[in-house]
């Protein structure tokens, strides 16, 4: 419904759970983020107007820990990368996962955690890889994995030059 309206309003909106984009021309942006707080606020709506969550209109924008540069899209050109908070909190998973030399109940969140974030920039390009190094729900279930090994299957066979190095 929401998108209806903004549609009907002339103002371009992307909605994805929680977090909303909303596009303009650089000439209209103002008049286009004041009419969609505007929308929300008629609607009784609560959202961030400021501190970190909130944004104004801008070149790059920020929506599930993924940032859009839109600087060079007159050239054709969208720039997508993962937000600094998410590139460290994986980092500091798999350094976890690393050092227990093993794939645990708590580091199957990390398999959802990199599948979420690869999508977001390749789409399920690199799913094969991620599926080695953890079970299934299916296999779980099924008691098939083998501890610290993940869809019974190795990594390197699935992609031969893996960019973990092996």
């Amino acid at each position: 419904m929401l998108e209806w309206i903004c549609l009907e309003l002339a103002v371009v909106l992307t909605c994805y759970f929680d977090d909303f984009v909303c596009l303009s021309s650089p000439i209209l942006a103002k008049s286009a983020e004041l009419t969609f707080e505007a929308l929300l606020d008629l609607l009784g709506w609560r959202f961030d107007k400021t501190g970190e969550k909130a944004s104004e209109m801008g070149a790059t924008v920020s929506a599930l820990g993924v940032i859009f540069n839109l600087e060079q899209t007159s050239e054709g050109l969208l720039e997508v990368q993962n937000t600094e908070k998410r590139k460290k909190d994986l980092c500091v998973q798999i350094a976890r996962t690393l050092d227990e030399g093993i794939m645990t109940a708590a580091a199957a969140s990390l398999k959802g955690r990199l599948g979420f974030a690869e999508g977001q920039l390749f789409g399920r390009s690199t799913r094969r890889l991620i599926n080695c190094y953890a079970p299934t729900k299916a296999e779980q279930a099924d008691g098939e994995h083998q501890e610290g090994v993940g869809s019974g299957s190795n990594p390197d066979a699935a992609f031969p030059a893996s960019p973990c190095g092996r």
